[in-house]
């Protein structure tokens, strides 16, 4: 089966093309095997292309005077084609409908698909298990890395690479296993800060006989420990779960679990939830609805009530673990619909690193993926198909409808915006990248889906795309968020069921716009203030007018509505976001900074260590003097400087003002000496400018090994079929070839000639020290009291990879101490370099004089000058008029810590040789597969003979 058998009619002239961002143009219409391809006539001369595969469905209008198609596709746009012919018509109608079904894999597009953009990293690295089970490791040795399922014959919708309880054995893996439903055996799926996991899995097969498996109780009984109890989280009625028994499916007894306690979150079948989601989509694009009609539409679809449900049910895991401080496992029948849709969510709730863009995406990579939603199943057709598929569903969308509402609800905590919501779901049904491609890794891993298609992570984290994703009003905030699951709080998205009215980027813009008048209006604040401060001093200083005082009202702006409002007594305190508050949860008191930036209010005090005692030394500007720590005694965290709260700089000042615009900020000063009152054997020639080579490693006895004998008889040869085979193919590929042709081809003679290509890849492991500092805000010290320093082969680092180039930079145990800053002398501040520690600087608009020359009415005239107010001076805004700004050595904090950083390389050196007898050129050869005849890993490989 080929492209050109399902293209009956390629080029259609005289056509006319009409769509929801098209307005009717005229043209000429090509049909390919990905796409159709209109070409306008007018002046612009505008190619538009429609992907076969995001087509739903063809709809026929036919006239005496014209016939048009209505392509609906599966981002819910309609495009009108008209076509004169009806037989070319329904030979459109035809192929597209052929082509946009296509279920073979080797003619997807994303296997065609070729980006114009450039990729800055390979998305398909953006996540794997080796990584997430980093953190993991660091929280807990409970857990290990399995490889049970690298064959994928424990679960076929499961990855290679499994994170397991270290207690448990493959063996009882395997024999839990069969005991869940597809295989699906308990896995760990997020482990939150407090030590409790929550963990998917599929249904239990107890049937009615009510079986057990004493390897699953065991699995899954470990997590929990002796003094701990879990909740088990069933995504179905007692009464759904109760008639799957005599499927032979079930759910856990509670004599044979007694530490877990059973809770049923009834949550609706995918069938049931397409259902609503073809509704939903006809109300919207129903125009003809008056206003009550639409909400009666809208609330019998039930779409809203699919998605405050998901919702609820994800509150309530997040309030197991984060609350009641228990574990959770979650799976309803075969754990790959509604138990994702509960454990992602509840992980965005719970996690604020799967608030930003590339946790969000590797949230989904992780829980959707790899965890084996069937997205080839599930999202093959959407809503306009009159093909209806039990498997298919909007699993994925309703995922993404609740992270719309916390996002709703939350705007300020999450690093994108509802454009990458609607990016994954339009990609989800139809894409030219294969990340959405198949339904799990073991289909993937078969069509190499890794080395011949583009992820789409590799898109949205790209330049063209990622600017467009960005929320402009996102704060980190750490911890949990409650969203509230009122049926008043939920939003209805609009972005994604109505684009025709989406205003997003109407939004965006006034946003930044509103922003930009926020900072004008600051700095003309600082400008009042300083004026009314000259004037105070002004009065201070006249003779008889002692009793004057000057009294100014400043105005506060209000972080909803962005209108002025009158400054709250005490300090602003922001309301905290959600529709209530945690209980347990305090509300601090914040003033509101000049840059609009809210900061704890406390009184600003000099660090611990360096307040003056009575009978201490005084510290010179300059002198490192400090004395390790003993014991386990820290130094106690420095209070950072402030320039809002600090007092004038009294240091040494230029004699003149300086204009505004004519300094330059300058360079930092060059590297510290290393702190030489500490004596760290073996680390003597470190120092701070180059990396001292750390010499090689200890030695070790060489690999030994016979020489590797290759049988060349063995090798396959091209027979007439493969070639013409081969031929068939490479045409089937080109969307202007006929087929003919190759067919009536016959090969007559093969002339078999080998070609071998060795490859050679050398890891190899470097290491290298240097002195390194940091700023010191508080917190442990590893210092030379707490021991010797370990060699730099002594420092435990691995690579998270084989053959794969990789920098890890690490503090080396036992060579840290904290020093007063280099750059500020200890004092946190230096010298404002704009204003040379002044306060102020010349006014450029009168060069000082403040006065300017305006001509009118043929005449000069000297007129106030309206920047400085005929002062001549302005304050400075770099350092806000103190004549001093924060040190950018140690942000501040007036303290660094030093220490010894070990940077370790691993490097994949590769190297090739290609040995054979024809003319052709090696890179033809280098860029082809074949036979693997040999393939060896060792610390030394052996030499080849034939």
């Amino acid at each position: 089966m080929e492209f050109s058998e399902h293209i009956l009619t390629p080029k259609i002239e005289e056509t006319r093309l009409e769509g929801p961002d098209i307005s009717p143009v005229f043209g000429t219409t090509c049909l390919t095997g990905h796409h159709l391809i209109f070409y306008s006539h007018n002046k612009e001369n505008k190619e538009y292309w429609i992907l076969h595969r995001n087509v739903d469905s063809v709809e026929k209008r036919y006239s005496l005077d014209k016939n048009v198609l209505v392509l609906k596709c599966k981002d819910f746009k309609h495009y009108f084609l008209s076509i004169v012919k009806q037989e070319e018509a329904n030979n459109v109608c035809n192929s597209i409908e052929i082509l946009s079904n296509q279920t073979k894999s080797s003619y997807q597009y994303p296997f065609f698909f070729r980006p114009k953009f450039s990729i800055p990293e390979d998305g398909y690295d953006l996540f794997s298990v080796e990584k997430e089970f980093q953190p993991v490791s660091a929280k807990s040795d409970q857990w290990r890395l399995s490889n049970i399922n690298i064959t994928f014959d424990v679960c076929t919708s499961y990855p290679s690479q499994i994170i397991v309880p270290a207690s448990i054995t493959d063996q009882e893996i395997r024999k839990s296993a069969k005991f869940r439903h597809g295989g699906r055996f308990p896995v760990i799926s997020y482990l939150h800060q407090n030590g409790r996991a929550i963990m998917r899995c599929g249904q239990p097969l107890t049937g009615n006989n009510n079986k057990r498996c004493k390897e699953d109780e065991r699995l899954v009984n470990c997590v929990l420990g002796s003094n701990h109890r879990g909740y088990i989280l069933d995504t179905r009625t007692l009464q759904s779960a109760q008639q799957a028994r005599a499927k032979g499916g079930g759910f856990e007894s509670e004599y044979n679990y007694p530490q877990w306690r059973k809770v049923h979150n009834s949550l609706q079948k995918c069938a049931v939830q397409q259902e609503s989601f073809v509704r939903i989509v006809e109300a919207c694009l129903d125009q003809s609805s008056s206003s009550e009609k639409w909400q009666s539409k809208l609330e019998s679809s039930s779409w809203l009530s699919h998605v405050r449900d998901v919702l609820a049910a994800a509150c309530l895991a997040a309030q197991c673990i984060d609350r009641e401080g228990a574990s959770l496992l979650v799976h309803g029948s075969d754990g790959m619909d509604s138990t994702l849709q509960v454990t992602s969510l509840a992980q965005v709730i719970l996690d604020p690193d799967c608030r930003t863009i590339r946790g969000f995406l590797s949230l989904i990579d992780k829980e959707w993926i790899q965890a084996g939603h069937p997205f080839m199943d599930r999202c093959f057709h959407s809503v306009f198909s009159n093909q209806r598929i039990r498997s298919e569903g909007p699993s994925f969308t309703i995922f993404l409808d609740c992270v719309f509402q916390l996002l709703m609800q939350f705007p300020c905590s999450f690093e994108f915006s509802v454009q990458l919501l609607c990016e994954l779901q339009n990609h989800a049904y139809a894409s030219q990248f294969g990340t959405f491609l198949f339904n799990n890794e073991m289909e993937r891993r078969n069509h190499k889906l890794r080395t011949k298609t583009i992820s789409l992570w590799s898109y949205l984290l790209s330049e063209d795309a990622l600017p467009t994703l960005i929320n402009p009003v996102y704060q980190s905030k750490e911890g949990v968020i409650w969203p509230s699951v009122a049926p008043q709080s939920m939003h209805f998205w609009d972005a994604l069921f109505l684009p025709k009215l989406d205003t997003s980027t109407t939004i965006r813009a006034f946003v930044n716009e509103t922003l930009s008048e926020i900072g004008q209006l600051q700095n003309e604040l600082l400008d009042l203030k300083q004026e009314v401060g000259n004037l105070e001093k002004l009065a201070a200083d006249a003779d008889g007018v002692n009793d004057v005082s000057f009294k100014a009202h400043f105005v506060g702006f209000c972080d909803n509505c962005k209108m002025s409002q009158p400054p709250m007594q005490g300090g602003y305190a922001p309301p905290m976001q959600g529709g209530y508050n945690p209980p347990g949860a305090m509300q601090p008191q914040y003033t509101q900074n000049m840059a609009g930036q809210p900061f704890p209010q406390q009184p600003l005090q000099q660090p611990a260590q360096f307040q003056q005692k009575p009978g201490s030394q005084y510290m010179q500007p300059g002198a490192h003097t400090s004395t390790a720590p003993s014991g386990s005694v820290q130094p106690s965290a420095p209070v950072q400087w402030d320039p809002k709260n600090a007092q004038q700089y009294d240091g040494d000042v230029g004699q003149e003002d300086v204009d505004e615009s004519a300094a330059v900020e300058p360079n930092e000063a060059s590297a510290p000496p290393p702190p030489m009152d500490l004596s760290l054997p073996g680390y003597e020639a470190v120092a701070y400018t180059n990396e001292l080579p750390a010499g090689p490693p200890p030695s070790y006895q060489d690999a030994t090994g016979e020489d590797a004998t290759v049988d060349l008889g063995k090798l396959s040869t091209i027979t007439a079929e493969d070639a013409k085979e081969a031929l068939l193919e490479y045409v089937a590929q080109q969307c202007c070839h006929g087929s003919g042709a190759a067919k009536d081809m016959s090969i007559k003679d093969i002339q078999s000639s080998s070609a071998y290509h060795y490859t050679l890849e050398t890891f190899t492991e470097g290491r290298s020290t240097k002195w390194h500092h940091v700023p010191y805000s508080g917190g442990f010290v590893d210092g030379p009291h707490n021991g010797p320093a370990p060699g730099p082969w002594d420092v435990v680092c691995g690579f998270n990879a084989l053959f794969k180039n990789e920098v890890k930079k690490i503090e080396i145990p036992h060579t840290a101490s904290v020093k007063p800053c280099f750059a500020c002398f200890g004092r946190g501040f230096k010298r404002c370099w704009m204003c040379h520690g002044r306060g102020r600087v010349r006014c450029s608009f009168c060069s000082g004089t403040g006065r300017r020359h305006v001509h009118r009415d043929g005449r000069t005239h000297h007129e106030s000058c309206s920047s400085c107010h005929g002062h001549g001076r302005k304050r400075c805004h770099t350092c806000f008029g103190t004549g001093c700004v924060r040190c950018r050595e140690c942000h501040g904090f007036a303290q660094l810590k030093h220490y010894i950083q070990l940077t370790v390389t691993f490097s994949n050196r590769l190297s090739d040789h290609i040995v054979e007898r024809s003319d052709l050129p090696d890179e033809l050869i280098r860029n082809v597969s074949g036979d693997v005849i040999l393939e060896q890993i060792a610390i030394r490989v052996s030499i080849i003979t034939s």
